[in-house]
């Protein structure tokens, strides 16, 4: 049964790919009855965007399952695979634009019912601020990438659609055809900065990046604080997994302790480092050092190497 903030994560997944179809319909709709390449561009975009929703939704489901026998870390890499083959489909959709905003270039043709096409987008605007405010707020929540990385093509679109609009208004009252194209090639851009930060999320999920500095120094904050029997550690080794993090290191306890003194020192440690950062799982070895008042901690991070 799913805990409620897979549910909650899984619902706004389904609603990104439900919004995503339905502004592609919608946008196609009026495609036809102006003839703007600008809004042409808009209608691929929202079809990328919905084929993209698509393979995240499966991927967060499958990311959420628990550890099994075959993926003793988890499933959570699912969601940086569907991060990275979504960035690729987008910069195929950017590369369609490109192109058929160069044919218009060499063949223009004159654009239809622009203020029809005003009102599409303004709608369009409207229901994807919504969707991103969701989508934001949950993927901070639960921390999962491929809502992260799916909401970065929905912030794409609210720039083009309020472009695209631009563009309209500039035909129906200025005469001017030439920012329909003009704005085409910004949601070409726009797609593949979008794809450069997937990519690179994704990259260094899959790749086993260490955490970020500012997680780092509070492992190592909460490690140098830790109190009396653990007397310093090193070779300290992160990485993430979809919304989970891995934290490896070696904690130095007084040859003198007991086994089992030395195996609490190490499990306490371990919890104190999982408090500090949420959805943390810390594996924490324990090695035999020489005791005494002046030891010193040390907090060497061995995995940057």
């Amino acid at each position: 049964m799913s805990s409620p903030e897979r549910s909650v994560k899984h619902g706004t997944a389904r609603l990104a790919v439900a919004a995503a179809l339905g502004l592609t319909l919608f946008k196609a709709a009026a495609f036809l009855l102006t003839g703007s390449v600008a809004m042409l561009a808009s209608a691929a975009d929202s079809l990328m965007d919905a084929f993209a929703s698509g393979v995240n939704f499966l991927a967060i489901r499958y990311a959420d399952r628990p550890p099994d026998a075959s993926h003793r870390f988890g499933h959570g890499k699912a969601e940086a695979m569907a991060g990275l083959f979504q960035s690729l489909v987008v910069a195929g959709s950017a590369a369609g634009i490109l192109l058929l905003a160069a044919r218009r270039l060499l063949e223009p043709r004159p654009l239809a019912r622009p203020v029809t096409g005003i009102l599409v987008m303004g709608v369009s605007f409207a229901v994807t601020f919504l969707l991103v405010l969701r989508m934001r707020r949950v993927a901070a929540a639960e921390e999962s990438l491929a809502l992260e990385a799916d909401s970065l093509h929905y912030v794409g679109d609210i720039l083009a659609n309020a472009g695209v609009i631009l563009a309209l208004a500039a035909y129906r009252w200025l005469g001017a055809a030439w920012p329909d194209l003009a704005v085409s090639l910004v949601i070409a851009g726009i797609l593949l900065a979008a794809v450069w930060k997937v990519l690179r999320a994704s990259l260094d999920v899959l790749m086993d990046r260490e955490l970020p500095e500012e997680e780092r120094a509070r492992i190592v904050r909460v490690l140098d604080e830790f109190g009396p029997g653990l007397l310093g550690f090193h070779d300290l080794r992160t990485r993430r997994s979809g919304s989970r993090r891995f934290v490896d290191v070696h904690v130095e306890i007084d040859r003198e302790a007991t086994f089992e003194e030395a195996h609490r020192i190490a499990e306490a440690a371990g919890r104190a480092v999982e408090r500090a950062l949420p959805r943390t799982q810390a594996i924490v070895h324990a090695d035999p050092v020489e005791g005494g008042p002046d030891q010193e901690e040390e907090a060497e991070g061995g995995g940057e190497g």
